[in-house]
């Protein structure tokens, strides 16, 4: 009985909460770029995230039904989340067979709006699964009350992150928007996805200027290779 229940109460809360980001969609400034092709690759995506769900029910079906939130447990679950993503994040992106057949579909958008968060392929989902879902849930022992305001910071966070605004997320010390859009734009760093604590242990953070004149220099080089070559 625990498991239709929990399958119910997912199958409300997915679907509460891809409404509430497809109207957030309708809102942004970059809703130009979502037809109906796009439409459907995230419904494609979106039903993909229900069902390896369904698929771990049986897990679900463990969780304590209790309304009592421990503030501690929750943190820890971000900081767990944060770091296997961090280190994840990074590693995909330092090698390139793997950027490429995982993460390089979300890294066909620029100009981003909230659905962004869920443009990634089928490995992608599994991984971010993975390490959002699975993992932590097993380390922490959240109880279902907890794991529904966990998801709902998560959804709602990588939500703003692809949104590309100027104001701040209503937890100051989660990363910002244009913190993120400098990873989509610029690349190589700003790999965090929820705190900067591992991009600044790892001096990761991108620092614009440096990356600026990083390209001033190779534009140098190749001129003067140029005018060698004439």
């Amino acid at each position: 009985m625990n498991i239709i229940n929990n399958l119910l109460l997912y199958f409300l809360i997915y679907i509460v909460i891809f409404c509430i980001i497809v109207k957030l969609n309708s809102y942004h400034k970059n809703h130009y770029k979502c037809d109906l092709v796009y439409y459907n690759d995230i419904f494609i995506n979106y039903s993909f995230i229900f069902i390896i769900t369904i698929f771990a029910i049986n897990y679900i079906s463990d969780y304590e039904y209790s309304i009592l939130i421990n503030p501690l447990k929750i943190i820890i679950y971000f900081l767990i989340v944060d770091s296997f993503l961090y280190w994840y994040h990074r590693s995909i992106h330092r090698q390139p067979f793997l950027k490429k057949y995982i993460h390089e579909t979300h890294h066909n958008n620029y100009h981003m709006v909230p659905l962004d968060a869920i443009t990634v392929s089928f490995l992608e989902i599994l991984c971010n699964f993975l390490f959002i879902f699975l993992i932590p849930t097993y380390l922490t022992q959240i109880n279902l009350f907890e794991s529904v305001i966990i998801y709902g910071i998560i959804v709602s966070h990588i939500s703003y992150i692809h949104m590309d605004v100027n104001y701040n997320y209503f937890f100051n010390f989660f990363i910002n928007s244009k913190y993120h859009a400098k990873h989509h734009k610029i690349g190589e760093g700003n790999y965090g996805q929820f705190f900067y604590i591992w991009d600044y242990l790892m001096n990761t953070i991108i620092n614009c200027d440096k990356k600026l004149s990083r390209k001033k220099s190779k534009k140098k080089i190749k001129n003067k290779s140029n005018d060698k070559n004439k």
